[in-house]
Order: structure tokens, then sequence, then C-alpha cells
């Protein structure tokens, strides 16, 4: 499955400390979880979320100037949350790559190819 995901957000701005209630999302991640989710929504070709051990790709536009890894926690919430998986612990295989791509765009397969069907074909490659 493939979701085109917006401008990567870095996880130091995902979270601020607030006195007496500790680590809680800033509002710059709830407006990206929130874009996200409707991406992955508008894109999702399953009903339930997805079982089997799966593979992720993420190519991050090279126009990003943080640090690639801190992309990735925004990103596999965003597909628990949404749905595409049940935990991120599924994921037994996982590459970020800077390319030549407008935003973000990540790729999900599952590592066996019977697991799921419609899982490893193309979804909105416009």
């Amino acid at each position: 499955m493939r979701f085109n995901l917006p401008y990567p957000l870095s996880l130091n701005n995902a979270f601020a400390n607030v006195p007496g209630r500790g680590r809680v999302k800033t509002k710059a991640y709830r407006d990206w979880s929130t874009e996200a989710g409707w991406r992955i929504n508008a894109a999702k070709r399953i009903k339930k979320p997805l079982i089997s051990e799966l593979s992720l790709h993420l190519f991050v536009t090279k126009k990003y100037r943080g640090d690639l890894d801190n992309t990735l926690k925004p990103v596999l919430d965003a597909l628990e949350k949404n749905g595409i998986i049940k935990n991120d612990r599924q994921f037994k295989r996982i590459t970020v790559e800077a390319a030549d791509v407008e935003n973000m765009i990540c790729l999900v397969s599952a590592l066996n190819s019977s697991d799921v069907e419609g899982v490893n074909s193309p979804a909105n490659d416009d």
C-alpha cells in the first residue's frame, strides 16, 4: 500500500514538556496527525488492520533538514491510529530514504506475499 503523507514532522517537534502533565503532543503534531489520517484513510484498501509481519519503506523529501530517523515514529503512530496496522512491532524491516519526492511517501508491504490481498499491490500511484 502506498500513502502520500504531509511534509515530515520531526519527533523533536512532536512533544512538549508541560508542568503537571508531563509529555504532551504539540499542536504541530496534532495537526500533522490529522492531515496524515485524512490521507491514509483516503488511500486505505483494507477493512481491518493488517496482522502479518510487514516492511515499511519511507521516502522523505530531500528538502527535510532534520535527522531522517526522527520522521519515523509519527508515521508509525499514524498507521496504527488509522487502522492500517495493529501495532508498530509488526514491522520487521524499515528503511527511511531521502528522495526526490514532494513531502513523504510511505510504502507498506507484507513480508509474506500471501498474507493479505491488496497489501503488496500499489495504491494511489498518482
